[in-house]
Formats: C-alpha cells, sequence, structure tokens
C-alpha cells in the first residue's frame, strides 16, 4: 500500500488524461522509486525498531531519557514513512507519465521558520545589514564600518577622517553653485538615524 503523497482527485484528473510516457521519466521514476525505498528500508525501519524496543520496555525500566528517546524515534519514523512512500509513489507515477506535485517541497516555511528562530532566540538576522535590537527593535547598517556613517561611525569609533569631511564640503559646494544657478535655495538638513534616536534599544554589542 503506498501511502503517499497527498493529493485530490481533482488535483490530477487531467494528468491521468494526458499522461505521456517516456524514457526520461521511466529513468526519474525508477530513481525516485528507488530513493523512497532505500529511505523507507533504512530510515523509517531502523527508527521504528528503535521506537518499538523503547515502547515495550516495562514501565519500572523506563527512565526519562528512554521516554524521549522513543517518542523522537517514533516522530522521525512517521516522518520518514511517509517522506519514503510519497518518493515511491511519485516515481512509480512518473514511471507510467503521470507528474504528482511534491509533499515535502517547502523549502520558504523551512528558510522562515529558520530565520524566526535565530531572530527570536538567538537575536541574529539573516539579513547581513540588518541588527536586531532589544523587543524586537529592527535597524539598517547600510554603511560599512570605516565610512564613519555606520554604527562605528555614530559612536565615535571610527569617525570622518580629514579627507573624507573636504569630500563632502566641496560636493555641498558643487550642488549650491547648481542650485543658485537655477534659483533654487539649497538647504542641508542632517538627519539622525534610527540607532541615535533610540540607541537604548540597541543589542548590547554595540552599546559603550
Amino acid at each position: 500500500l503506498i501511502a503517499g503523497p497527498i493529493l485530490r482527485y481533482r488535483e490530477i484528473a487531467h494528468l491521468l488524461e494526458e499522461r505521456r510516457i517516456s524514457r526520461q521519466g521511466f529513468a526519474e521514476g525508477i530513481i525516485r522509486f528507488t530513493i523512497g525505498l532505500s529511505k523507507k528500508m533504512l530510515i523509517a525501519n531502523t527508527l521504528g525498531a528503535t521506537a518499538d524496543a523503547v515502547f515495550n520496555l516495562r514501565v519500572q525500566n523506563l527512565d526519562a531519557s528512554l521516554a524521549w528517546l522513543g517518542l523522537l524515534t517514533y516522530t522521525l519514523q512517521i516522518y520518514s514513512d511517509f517522506s519514503a512512500y510519497s518518493d515511491m509513489g511519485i516515481g512509480l507515477a512518473n514511471m507510467f507519465g503521470i507528474r504528482f506535485p511534491e509533499n515535502f517541497d517547502y523549502p520558504y516555511v523551512l528558510v522562515a521558520a529558520h530565520t524566526y528562530i535565530n531572530v527570536k532566540f538567538f537575536g541574529v538576522s539573516g539579513v547581513r545589514k540588518v541588527i536586531v535590537g532589544k523587543k524586537g527593535w529592527l535597524y539598517y547598517d547600510a554603511h560599512e564600518a570605516q565610512d564613519g556613517i555606520g554604527f562605528a561611525g555614530w559612536q565615535g569609533k571610527i569617525p570622518y577622517s580629514k579627507a573624507q569631511l573636504t569630500a563632502i564640503e566641496r560636493n555641498l559646494e558643487a550642488q549650491k553653485v547648481w542650485f543658485d544657478k537655477r534659483n533654487i535655495i539649497l538647504i542641508v538638513i542632517p538627519c539622525p538615524d534610527k540607532h541615535s534616536i533610540y540607541p537604548e534599544y540597541l543589542p548590547w554589542r554595540f552599546k559603550g
């Protein structure tokens, strides 16, 4: 009995009528079926044997670590069983020219879960320039450390060099000349960054 993949008839009804058998599809089906069979025999059955051994123990011989081992191996056995049967079902369908949808093709869900765990429990963002602060605050450090504009520059650790200040001054003067020729008033207003307005929510590594 093939216990996967999970499908609705309306999802595959047109596939049964439009199936095309090819050598490539047949070969891919054999490979996929072999992978599923190997997963069932080598992984799921091994996990199941361990789970059965734990569940067959008498209560007086069962401690917390063994109970958790049985629970974990049984959970993984169920997942591996279904994954293996799905591979076998998809492989058989491919051999007969039918392409079943994947039940385990959810990489974005896994990436989202991984990102959530890193942000929630470790305070680490998956994006290099996004800094995770306290109470879920996010900061964006769009500049390199040595340019004097990023977090290090705001803390005064790496301020602007004289050459950088001269370049900024010349650039502003050139812009003023361009605007003056067009009777436009140029007003320069330095805007503070989020990390300078709310420094109390910065992570500890950016303090001091």
